[in-house]
């Protein structure tokens, strides 16, 4: 049985710097056999936690009538998530933060057993990624059983600027590793 490959983006530009490194990773997740599935959370409707805890008494169910719930049902489905964000004044894009923060239903039970960062700047200093990095690091540490695969980072990449040859493979090359 081949593996689940969940990759989920926040960028809100398609064919930019990061669906690059998504299609990198994907190709490279397929070619080792490996299903795939993406999604960018941009197409859906999801609001931010409200902090009020009934997930955490009504079986993992939020009370909140948007999208989620058809990306925690793709997250409990993956054996690997890939989670894909632009960096925007040194973090995560809000969208992914919003979807991270509504993932809390899962920190008891989270089927998949990899995740990894992809991300993309603008600004070529690599400090531009601590933020997110230290914060995606300390997401997983909610979710002890789920093993950090590592991260592919891709700084001064506007617009202008080509993505560099090594962080397309890198990022091929983590595909094929998850």
């Amino acid at each position: 049985m081949s593996r689940k490959i969940l990759v989920i983006s926040a960028s809100p530009r398609r064919g930019g710097k990061l669906d690059i490194l998504c299609d990198a990773l994907e190709a490279g997740a397929r070619e080792a056999g490996k299903e795939v599935a993406a999604l960018n959370i941009n197409d859906w409707n999801i609001h931010p936690c409200t902090g009020c805890d009934a997930c955490q008494e009504n079986e993992g169910r939020c009370i909140q009538e948007d999208d989620m719930k058809q990306v925690l049902d793709a997250l409990c489905r993956a054996e690997a998530v890939v989670f894909a964000t632009p960096i925007y004044f040194y973090n995560m894009a809000g969208q992914m933060k919003v979807l991270l923060d509504r993932t809390y239903p899962l920190r008891r039970s989270a089927h998949f057993k990899k995740a990894a960062l992809l991300a993309a700047s603008c600004e070529g200093d690599e400090s531009v990624f601590d933020t997110a990095v230290s914060g995606f690091e300390e997401y997983l540490r909610c979710f002890p059983d789920v093993e950090n695969a590592g991260s592919v980072l891709a700084g001064g990449v506007c617009a202008s600027r080509a993505l560099p040859e090594k962080a397309v493979e890198d990022a091929r090359m983590l595909g094929r590793e998850i």
